[in-house]
């Protein structure tokens, strides 16, 4: 997700989940859903929630459910960390 592409805005109700298991997904960190584009979305969640095994890094890939879509494997491109332990992360589909 690099450069100015085609945003979606989300309804007011949408969230995303994040699952630190690649294998089984589960709703291990709830996100709240900024935007979406074809190929990725911008979320904003609690750092104080991430496992520590698990730290926020670009290149991390988990599984997510954005939205209404099924969970998809996804790629942090870029985080920036907005408030004490509150980040906005964008995150690439990998599928």
């Amino acid at each position: 997700m690099t450069g100015k592409k085609i945003r979606f805005i989300p309804d007011n109700d949408e969230v995303a989940y994040i699952s630190f298991n690649l294998n089984e997904f589960k709703k291990d960190l709830p996100a709240l859903l900024i935007d979406e584009s074809v190929h990725g979305a911008c979320l904003v969640i609690n750092g104080v929630l991430v496992p520590k095994e698990h730290q926020l890094n670009v290149g991390m890939i988990f599984l997510a459910q954005i939205g209404a879509l099924k969970p998809l494997r996804v790629q942090v491109k870029w985080f920036k960390e907005i408030d004490s332990n509150i980040f906005k992360i964008g995150v690439e589909m990998l599928e």
